[in-house]
């Protein structure tokens, strides 16, 4: 490939190298893609992972690590615009699309709002006491069997060379709340085609999307109280830790 992948963060983002012969032509996985009954899914499925398809090379390292059922918590770091599209790719391929907790200030985009809503997705309503309704909303797509996405900085990276931030607390919160292994993501590539905080846009030539799925973990109920600030800042810090692997 040619070029040094600053992949997965001071770790997560360690020089990574994948020579063009070991690079694998191809990762598709062959897990059955599940049939949504909402008409957003299908509009998904059928026109917005084509567009994906031409703009990018998949590259999905650790998909056997996905759970074939019952919820989980996936999250990841956030350095594009593009990062949610490319980590739903790779988990709906999988058979399990995801429900993300998502900004309420992109739910009041003309036609963007409406498609999230009818895709099920979770508003965040940051800043404010109503952003923790997002919680409950999330703890409800769990009780139906859902996958649940995160980028726990929750905003892009502001950082230069892309390192991921301080965590917000709301990812950790949902985690003790609900007990579930947490599976921490690495994204990295959709900043090459929307750099970070732009709106220029380099769909050619097709850039490299790397998605990596780590080991999964819990978050112990007896070591961190949920109603302690400090226990979640701390397990927030261990949360964003365990995505630079």
């Amino acid at each position: 490939m040619g070029e040094k992948l600053k992949f997965l963060s001071r770790n997560l983002i360690s020089k990574y190298r994948i020579p063009k012969k070991q690079m694998p032509k191809k990762q598709i996985p062959k897990k059955q893609i599940p049939k949504e009954k909402s008409l957003i899914w299908y509009i998904g499925a059928n026109i917005l992972r084509p567009v994906l398809n031409l703009i990018s090379k998949k590259h999905w390292i650790g998909i056997e690590r996905i759970p074939s059922s019952g919820s989980a918590i996936f999250i990841a770091n956030h350095t594009s615009y593009l990062d949610g599209f490319f980590f739903a790719h790779m988990l709906y391929n999988n058979g399990r699309p995801p429900r993300f907790l998502i900004k309420s200030e992109l739910f009041k985009v003309p036609v963007i709002g409406q498609i999230l809503r009818a895709g099920d997705q979770i508003e965040v309503v940051r800043y404010t006491p109503q952003a923790k309704s997002a919680l409950e909303g999330a703890l409800s797509k769990i009780s139906q069997g859902k996958i649940i996405g995160m980028f726990p900085e929750g905003t892009l990276s502001r950082d230069p060379d892309h390192w991921p931030q301080v965590g917000k607390t709301g990812a950790a919160r949902l985690a003790l709340r609900s007990g579930l292994d947490i599976y921490p993501c690495a994204v990295w590539g959709g900043h090459k085609i929307i750099p970070t905080y732009q709106r220029k846009f380099y769909p050619i030539p097709r850039k490299n999307i790397f998605v990596k799925v780590g080991e999964p973990f819990r978050l112990s109920q007896q070591e961190f109280d949920v109603d302690s600030h400090d226990d979640l800042t701390r397990a927030t810090q261990i949360m964003m830790e365990k995505i630079k692997f």
